[in-house]
């Protein structure tokens, strides 16, 4: 992956460096700035192709699951078993 970053000639600053600090931060700060690559992307995409309808991407990005605190039981198993 870092290899195809690396060879994007249109790509928010510092990507690679971004996507791998994701890894060795707190959950929250990874997912933020997670968020922040893809919305500097879906960006780059609309500058650069503007006749590409993006509003399906946008919609989904905007688009926030909530996070299960406790595992989902079915029946008698929890599911990750």
């Amino acid at each position: 992956m870092y290899r195809s970053l690396n060879a994007m000639q249109a790509k928010p600053p510092d990507v690679a460096r971004r996507f791998r600090r994701a890894f060795s931060v707190p959950h929250a700060e990874a997912m933020a700035d997670t968020a922040q690559v893809l919305q500097e992307t879906l960006e780059l995409v609309e500058q650069h192709v503007p006749k590409m309808d993006t509003t399906f991407v946008r919609r989904r990005l905007a688009y926030a699951r909530a996070a299960h605190n406790k595992p989902i039981r079915y029946g008698s198993r929890i599911a990750d078993d």
